[in-house]
């Protein structure tokens, strides 16, 4: 009984953390891995440009202190 407690735990686990995991390395694909069929989990190079573009966002640091301000508050 433990046993199957333990591997129904495990699975949870895995079930609520792959989301985050995907999206982390969803933020690293290239515009050709989001096309690809099938889909693939991990990209198939590290593509820092997507964050490039987020970090020179005219208005990301208005962004970024309103999300600091709304998670404290």
């Amino acid at each position: 009984m433990k046993k199957l407690i333990n591997v129904l735990l495990i699975a949870m686990i895995l079930i609520m953390v792959f989301p985050f995991f995907y999206a982390i390395s969803a933020s690293f694909f290239s515009a050709a891995d989001f096309t690809t069929y099938p889909a693939k989990i991990l990209p198939s190079k590290l593509n820092f440009s997507n964050y490039l573009k987020v970090f020179n966002h005219k208005y990301f640091s208005t962004y970024l202190v309103n999300s600091i301000i709304t998670g404290f508050t």
